[in-house]
């Protein structure tokens, strides 16, 4: 017996030391005060944000932590309201960013942000987004929090997913943010570009950002009806069973994102969208898709729209007046994109010539001017000026020689598929698979 004993002592003494959650509760809702709990905590504890209303000038920031941020709640009599006055005029894509929380997860490591009020009075509150959140975390969560009158509330970059939940969302005036379009939730993709577009589809996994069981409410025709519930201009994501009073919203391919990727999956279902019938203006379509795949069902849009309930676009192929198109059109130029060949050949004329003979043709005057064309044998490419029955007149830049010599092959090219739009799938630049829209 006394061995035993003497066994189960040196056992429980070399055992490590267990580590228990901690409640860490901010001296008040400063942000000084809530910086300080949160350096305070580790993984796996919360910091709870007391009751009462605070106005921030500046935000609060924190990275690799596994805690939560928790408030008093964001209805009923007791709430806690965080006034977002943290106004920057930087463009929304650089890294030197302003916001109430700046959160940069690591994998492994869940946070979540619960409990809170966000709000604006200013109509540059929530430039250029009140929550911000970068990183690796795979399974971090934003829930039952109010998001009001700012222009961006939740903002999503890079290869991080998550789930927003039981949030709601009002935006009743007209904000003065960066790109004239208020939107409570924008995704997009930042550091992590061509990577997702080279990763095969998920569709139905945990490999996404979820939106479910929110509320967005609206000024019927707010900005001419340029205001989006969710925005996405690059990553994955799922929007499910929320509802949805007059936003609309856009899943988009690349044409407001140099340097960057569009959207490269999207699941929409049981929503129940509305937009009032007797409210002059309105939003050109409830759901718009002009960039990757979607499968799309079970929805509820009542009220109108245009007309339009649910509308694939793209923006790079739009010409003629009324069209900006960043960073430039979809028509044979860029070699990103698929660039199907609508006619070949081989040039049949002499060694470096700067006109493109092709004795074995017999096309109409005029046939492919505005067309592009590429030597396939030196890598040039130029936009056709001219072509008669049998040549074809073109300035060639970006190849080896940017000539014609006999043998040299050809194709012709409008540009599609373009890179990243509707009805595209993963695959290198230039080579995506088809996936269309469902």
């Amino acid at each position: 017996m006394r061995t035993i004993k003497i066994t189960l002592f040196l056992f429980l003494t070399l055992l490590p030391p267990v580590a228990y959650a901690a409640t860490i509760t901010a001296v008040s809702l400063s942000t000084q005060d809530v910086t300080n709990a949160i350096n305070t905590a580790v993984d796996g504890d919360t910091v709870f944000l007391p009751a009462g209303i605070s106005t921030w000038t500046v935000g609060v920031s924190f990275s690799n932590k596994a805690i939560t941020v928790q408030g008093a709640g964001s209805l009923g009599p007791t709430q806690t309201i965080i006034i977002d006055d943290t106004t920057s005029n930087l463009n929304p894509r650089t890294t030197n960013m302003y916001q109430v929380f700046n959160i940069i997860g690591a994998l492994d490591k869940p946070f979540r942000l619960t409990g809170l009020t966000i709000m604006g009075y200013k109509d540059t509150a929530g430039l250029p987004n009140s929550v911000y959140i970068r990183g690796t975390c795979k399974n971090w969560r934003i829930d039952h929090c109010r998001f009001a009158d700012l222009d961006i509330s939740i903002r999503v970059a890079g290869y991080t997913y998550g789930l927003i939940d039981h949030c709601t969302f009002y935006i009743w005036r007209e904000m003065n943010g960066s790109y004239n379009s208020e939107t409570a939730i924008w995704i997009q993709p930042n550091t992590d570009t061509d990577a997702q577009w080279l990763r095969p589809l998920t569709f139905g996994t945990s490999n996404a950002t979820y939106v479910e069981d929110c509320y967005f409410d609206f000024k019927p025709n707010l900005n001419s009806g340029n205001s989006n519930a969710f925005h996405s201009d690059g990553g994955r994501y799922v929007f499910r069973y929320n509802n949805v009073s007059e936003p609309q919203m856009e899943q988009f391919d690349t044409c407001t994102s140099p340097g960057e990727r569009g959207t490269i999956s999207g699941e929409i279902y049981n929503n129940t969208f509305y937009s009032n019938p007797n409210i002059a203006g309105g939003h050109w379509a409830c759901i718009g898709i002009s960039g990757g795949t979607a499968v799309i069902f079970d929805n509820n849009i009542n009220g109108s729209y245009y007309g339009y309930r649910i509308l694939p676009y793209f923006y790079r192929s739009c010409s003629g007046s009324g069209c900006s198109v960043n960073p430039t059109r979809c028509d044979g130029s860029q070699p990103n994109d698929g660039n199907m060949a609508l006619e070949g050949g081989a040039h049949t004329g002499s060694d470096g010539a700067a006109t493109l003979a092709c004795s074995t043709k017999n096309w109409t005057n005029g046939q492919w001017r505005g067309y592009y064309i590429y030597n396939l044998t030196d890598n040039s490419r130029g936009l056709v000026f001219a072509n008669t029955a049998t040549s074809i007149s073109v300035n060639l830049s970006s190849g080896a020689r940017n000539n014609w010599n006999t043998g040299d092959s050809f194709k012709l090219t409008n540009g599609y598929p373009c890179q990243d739009q509707f009805g595209r799938g993963p695959g290198p630049l230039g080579n995506q698979s088809a996936e269309p829209v469902y």
